[in-house]
Formats: C-alpha cells, structure tokens, sequence
C-alpha cells in the first residue's frame, strides 16, 4: 500500500508507465494545452470522439429534465435532492471539504443504450451515506498495464460523480465549478486516480468540484460498419452520452452542493480533452442548453475516427470472437447477442481486435515517418505524405526524431494553434516543461496531472498509486491549481496579485524556489503562452536551468507546420 500526503492508502498499480515518452531536443511536450473561455458553441475547430467509437452521433438525444422546484440545503455534508438525500465525507486530513462519492447521476446503464435519467420525483426517502468511492467503469487493456492485468476489471453499473465542496458551501453559495473528464485512450480511467478534495483543500479560491464516470472501451465507445438502429435510443457512443447527461444533472442540481450551474468548466485531459472538444462542437439540439461555459483542453487527443473499412474489420473481429457472428443478423440481432456476452470476455476481444488490426495507438514507434504516418492516417495519399516529409526535412529536428515529433505536433501540440486561431482573445495556452519519475529528461504524456495530482498512476484494473511531490513540485503543484480555479472562476487564470497564499506558504520550505513569482499568464493572440515547470526543474537542454514557470514566444517554424497538418484535417479525418 502507498500513503497519500492526505493520508490515504491505496493499492498500488500493476505495470508500468502511464506516460507517453517525448523527444528531448527539441521537447515536442504532448503536455501542451488550452484554456477557452466564454464559447461559443460551434465555431471551435473539429475534436475527434475517439477511435474506437463509429463516429459522432446524436449526442443529446437524451430527454431535458427541468429543475424541480423542490427545496434542498446542505447542512454540514449532508444534501437534499428532494427525492435523495446524500451524506458526504468529513475527512480529517483535509477537514475543510467535503466529499460526496459515487453520487448517480443516471439510472443503471443497459448496454450500448444511451443512459436514461434518474426518477427524480419528490418523495420521502432515506439518507445515503456517500463516503467511498463508487464502483469504477469497466477497463479496456492499457499497454502500461502489463500483460498480465489484460482488462476486464470494474462495473457496468458505474454512472457516478464524485462531488467535493467546500464545509462551508450552501446551497446559495454559487461558488465556480470545475468538471473533470479523465483521460485513458477512451479504454481506461478512473476518477479516484485524479482526487479534487486536496485542490479544493489548498485553493484559496472557493470552488466546487466534480469527476465523472462514464463508459468505456467498446461498452462506450464501439466500432461497428453502420449506425444503430433508429430504435429506443440505441448509442454506440455511449460514453459520450454518459458524460452529456452528468453535465445535465450537473446543471440541475449542482447548487445543492454549493455551486453556481452558470459558472460551469468542463477540464479534460488527453482523451478526456478529445471529449471536451466533442462537447464544445456538437450538434446542440436545443440551443437554449448550455452545459458549460468555459473549457480546459489539456495534451488534447486528436486522435482519427476509424474509417468504415477500419470498423468492419475490428468489429468483424470482435463478433468472432464472442461468437455473434451470424450471416443471417443484422446489426440489431448482432447487438442483442454483444449485450448477452460476459463484460470481461466481451472486453477482452475488443482490445484483440484493436491490437490485431493496429491503429494509431499500436503502431511502433521505430517505424518510420512515411510508415506512421500513413498508419495513423490511412487517407493521406501519397501526395500528402511527401508534402509533410518535405516539410519536416527542412526543420534542424534530428531525422530519427522526426516521425515521433511529428506525430506529436498532429495529435497534440497543433490543437493549441487550431482553437487558438479560432478564439484566440479567450484562449490561453500552456506548454509544461516539467519531468515525470519516468524519463527525467522528457516531459511525458499527461505529466501535468502527476503534478497536479500527486503523483497519481492508474493500472487497467482501477488500482491506484501515489507518490509524494519534492517541495518545489509542490510549488508548481499549487501554481497550477492557483491558475486552473482562478480560470474555472473568471474566465482569467490570473490572480488578483502575483501569487497565491497557498504558493507563497509553499515556497517557505522550498530553498531553492524563494524567488519564484507566477508570471501573468497573456491570451493567445499575443503570440505567447506560459511555460510551467518547477524551480531549478525542466527538462532536456533546460533541465537544471536557473528559473521556473515564465512566458515564452511561439515557436514560428510549429505554427507553419501545424498549418501543413490543418490543411490536411479532412484526409486524416479529426
């Protein structure tokens, strides 16, 4: 078992990595990101729903409850919907919050259905205690897992949000909120692994905070050759609903807990990101709901939708090897035989099937540019593909690094530059330059949430782990939170007054960071974005640098390039 600095055991996780490696010279960082503020629905540039899922369906199907004119109040930890009444955690390593975990938000999911509302009739009912985490969705396969974890673990019955508060939150506070959607390739993830209690604890900017489960794998995200069948709500991306419908209860109910439904941020990170992206361009069926107002897209995965070659051979694959292959079916017939699969075995063979027939994510890594490229992007011709080696030939990037920073830029960094060229006034960009315990030269792939979340890894069996912070990553660690609460509150990350009190504290038993002062954080149409890192931290030629968190110009030659891999956004289909 492994402590938290709040005090809290957890098991630790099997395999390895959760990070995705960078290049050092220069650091392509996937960990770029982008903070939008005031959307717009609609005009944002295009983010993939993933590449196990059929593509984007009709993702507010789902029927709009209006708020019940019922009375609630949050007295202490306890909370009343009117037809539930919840008690949440008083944890003594973090006494001023409040935790109410694995509230539903949705009836028991059926498979491949879109998730139906609650009963949310007033009614006498009894009081839940709501003080350990909720069963965690089921996991498809990681490949930091290790073999011998190969998917399967969790529920399906798994529509929960965890909810943390301030103790002296009401239901009249109105305080910010801020929605967490995690990341994990759309296959994995689990929301105890990103805990909000300690940011909620340490931010000296009153908030309220939530995570969401929602499905995964391909019981959220299946690939299959057609649409579904136009009956009772039929949904092959049912993750992405799943995640809609949190934010519906989010908006009518979320005052009970303290906080204010039109100050609303949904945060993402990496396929978490890729699904703010979807939120913030889909197809509003009712244009007077706004689920959210602002948004953090954190190493957005841009990841390609399979086209429809792509789906009918893993799904061909998948029917075989559950034995729902049948020449007579159609797809409906198909679907009831999936539903009646055991989860594990039926997750199990979607994670073969996707392994089998290689996608972005199991191309390796030694190929080259031409190889990957045309792997990952199987509708670039070859036209396209001499256009982006040209234009990668001309760069000072080492030729063995190319295909790898290359990939990064299309499925990560360029993101930045798409939205921000959209909104660029109400876009702030980021790029962290902080290692992980991995590779102390490179800024791995979500390297931000180990800062930010103590150290959290996640294996595909829902184990979690936790290692402590040096005290100048616990610097970076309350800068960051100063700056993301501060964004979440105004729509400006930067704080009345240079520095946080909670970062000032910090930086009381950290000798080597006494000069630190956040810099202003500038919008993207200046040219420019913050750099976070730890004092005396960095990685590759910076590491060691004298220096923390500064602001640094765009690079020109990475726009230029990113504006090659625009030009090509219908062939490579993001």
């Amino acid at each position: 078992m492994v402590q938290s600095r709040s005090g809290r055991d957890h098991p630790l996780a099997k395999g390895g990595s959760l990070f995705e490696e960078t290049p050092t010279n220069p650091p392509p960082s996937h960990t770029a990101a982008i903070f939008v503020a005031a959307l717009a629905l609609g005009t944002a540039a295009y983010a993939s729903a993933g590449f196990i899922n059929s593509g984007i369906d009709r993702l507010l199907s789902s029927p709009v409850i209006p708020i019940a004119d019922v009375p609630s109040h949050t007295s202490n930890n306890i909370v009343n919907l009117g037809y539930a009444s919840y008690r949440g955690l008083r944890n003594e390593t973090v006494p001023s919050v409040v935790s109410w975990l694995g509230v539903p938000y949705a009836q028991p999911p059926r498979r491949f259905r879109a998730a139906q509302p609650l009963d949310e009739t007033p009614r006498e009912h009894n009081l839940k205690d709501l003080v350990r985490y909720p069963p965690f969705c089921v996991q498809g396969w990681a490949p930091w897992a290790g073999a011998e974890d190969r998917g399967g673990a969790g529920s399906e019955d798994c529509l929960f949000l965890n909810i943390y508060a301030p103790n002296i939150a009401t239901n009249t506070s109105s305080l910010p909120v801020l929605v967490y959607i995690h990341g994990g390739g759309y296959h994995n993830g689990n929301p105890r692994a990103w805990p909000f209690d300690n940011w909620v604890e340490r931010s000296s900017t009153p908030f309220v905070a939530v995570s969401v489960y929602y499905r995964l794998s391909s019981l959220g995200f299946l690939a299959a050759p057609e649409g579904p069948d136009k009956g009772p709500r039929a949904s092959l991306n049912a993750g992405l609903h799943d995640q809609r419908m949190a934010l519906r209860f989010i908006q009518r109910h979320i005052h009970s807990f303290g906080g204010d439904p039109k100050r609303v941020t949904i945060m993402g990170q990496s396929a978490g990101a890729g699904s703010v992206g979807s939120h913030i361009v889909a197809q509003n069926e009712n244009p007077d709901e706004q689920l959210f107002h602002r948004a953090i897209l954190q190493s957005w995965y841009r990841a390609p939708l399979l086209n429809p070659a792509g789906r009918k051979t893993v799904w061909n694959y998948l029917i075989n090897r559950v034995g729902c292959s049948h020449w007579s079916w159609g797809l409906s017939r198909t679907l009831q035989c999936l539903r009646e699969v055991d989860h594990v075995k039926l997750i199990q063979a979607a994670d073969e099937g996707m392994a089998k027939h290689p996608t972005h994510d199991s191309v390796l890594s030694h190929a080259t540019f031409s190889e990957l490229a045309k792997a990952t992007y199987p509708k670039l011709s070859s036209a396209d593909i001499r256009m982006l080696e040209n234009t990668y030939s001309q760069t000072d990037i080492a030729p063995e690094d190319i295909p790898e920073v290359a990939m990064s830029e299309a499925m990560f960094r360029c993101s930045s530059h798409f939205i921000g060229n959209k909104q660029g006034p109400r876009v702030y960009a980021y790029r962290f330059d902080e290692p992980d315990p991995v590779n102390y030269e490179r800024a791995g792939h979500s390297a931000d949430n180990y800062i930010m979340f103590e150290g959290t890894r996640t294996g595909s069996n829902g184990s979690v782990t936790f290692n402590p912070l040096t005290p100048s990553q616990r610097v970076l660690s309350d800068e960051l939170i100063s700056y993301f609460v501060k964004f979440a509150a105004t729509g400006n990350p930067n704080a009345p007054h240079s520095m946080t009190d909670n970062v000032q504290a910090t930086l009381a038993h950290a000798s080597d960071a006494q000069e630190h002062i956040s810099p202003i954080w500038p919008t993207y149409d200046t040219g420019k974005r913050i750099v976070f890192r730890a004092p005396e931290g960095g990685t590759g030629t910076s590491r060691g640098v004298p220096g923390a968190t500064h602001i640094e110009e765009f690079d020109e030659n990475e726009i230029e390039r990113c504006k090659v891999w625009e030009s090509l956004t219908e062939a490579i289909q993001i």
